[in-house]
């Protein structure tokens, strides 16, 4: 944010159309996990960073 309010920077487009709609399949994980259990459990957990994971590696291998 304070990054943003210093200088306006350009974000591409491209990255913008694949990341979101993964963004949100995250934060709708997030929001059923909390909902389901109340809490957050160490399946809940590593199914996020396992998720997180494979999305990084998944960026890696198209960029390389």
């Amino acid at each position: 944010g304070v990054t943003g309010a210093i200088r306006a920077t350009e974000i591409d487009t491209s990255a913008l159309w694949r990341d979101f709609p993964i963004m949100f399949a995250f934060t709708g994980a997030m929001f059923l996990f909390a909902l389901l259990n109340r809490s957050f459990n160490r399946f809940a957990g590593g199914t996020l960073l396992i998720g997180y994971f494979s999305y990084i590696g998944y960026l890696i291998y198209v960029t390389v």
